[in-house]
């Protein structure tokens, strides 16, 4: 289902380019980071599950994300 989407909106990005802010280079790059280290948090454990302390850690950088967003404006 998810492949159809993106397929739709990759065909109608051709026809119509879509609007692109420089403003969401940041946030495509906070995305990368965090998949990056949910990857290495989960395959750092025994049963692939994120830790406690793991979440506590996700939890803080999320809130500085926000935090981050709010100050942005």
């Amino acid at each position: 289902m998810w492949a159809y989407i993106l397929f739709v909106l990759g065909v109608s990005s051709v026809v119509k380019p879509l609007p692109f802010q420089m403003k969401q280079n940041t946030d495509i790059i906070v995305m990368v980071f965090a998949n990056l280290i949910l990857f290495v948090s989960m395959f750092s454990g025994k049963k692939r599950l994120v830790d406690r302390w793991e979440g506590i850690v996700f939890i803080l950088l999320y809130l500085a994300y926000i935090t981050f967003l709010v100050i942005r404006g």
